[in-house]
């Protein structure tokens, strides 16, 4: 009797468990495209200070940086008047898709080696770096990584020629950068970062946005502002 009622105890609590939900990849009428894009903010990431990782470590899921920190991207973002219609469709395809995640496979084409980490090892991440900025050969769970970059979902206009995402850097409980960065199809099918991004939030003392001098994000290589 007693094995009988375990087993139908068991059973009522596997019934009232939600199944996890699976995260789907990026869909594959966008995958090329979006991975393309996310190579290129891979080969030069904006950061708060000079690039020292010997290698990435990457959140395995896009979007999954607080969405309190995301900023608007059409009040973050200044638009050649040609491209204006373009990032107008951006903001649309942000609107309709900004709430999915997706699991990031390994797809990226990048200089540096990386590490995809489940949301688990991020968080062990951002415990160890508690308080300064940590070299990474200085902390055994993550050798060679300074940073935890997070790559939001990317987001285009109908043509594939105009791509937005937000990514975070996170080096710190005082160091770290999130920004929008957007990016334009070559006439070779490659993209380019225009730099139109007009703001970040970089963490200090308090979490701050900020707007950046002229280049201040230009190839990755970026160093925080004096905050007043």
């Amino acid at each position: 009797m007693r094995l009988t009622l375990l087993l139908v105890g068991m059973r009522w609590l596997a019934f009232g468990q939600e199944p996890a939900k699976v995260v789907p990849p990026v869909p594959a009428d966008r995958r090329a495209d979006t991975y393309a894009v996310y190579s290129a903010v891979l080969a030069h990431p904006s950061l708060s200070h000079p690039d020292d990782n010997k290698k990435y470590v990457i959140e395995e899921l896009s979007g999954a940086m607080s969405g309190a920190r995301e900023t608007d991207p059409g009040s973050c973002v200044v638009v050649p008047e040609d491209y204006r219609a373009a990032f107008t469709e951006v903001l649309a395809d942000r609107s309709e898709h900004h709430e999915e995640r997706f699991r990031l496979e390994r797809a990226f084409t990048i200089p540096k080696p990386y590490d995809l980490i489940t949301g688990a090892q991020a968080r062990q991440f951002t415990a160890s770096r508690n308080g300064r900025v940590r070299i990474g050969d200085e902390v055994e769970l993550f050798p060679g990584a300074v940073d935890l970059i997070t790559l939001g979902n990317v987001y285009f206009d109908r043509k594939r020629t105009v791509a937005s995402v937000y990514t975070s850097a996170y080096c710190g409980s005082l160091c770290g950068l999130w920004t929008w960065r957007v990016f334009v199809k070559n006439a070779k099918g490659g993209w380019d970062e225009p730099h139109w991004s007009a703001c970040m939030t970089i963490a200090a003392s308090r979490s701050t946005t900020v707007r950046p001098p002229p280049g201040w994000l230009d190839r990755g290589q970026a160093r925080t502002p004096t905050l007043r």
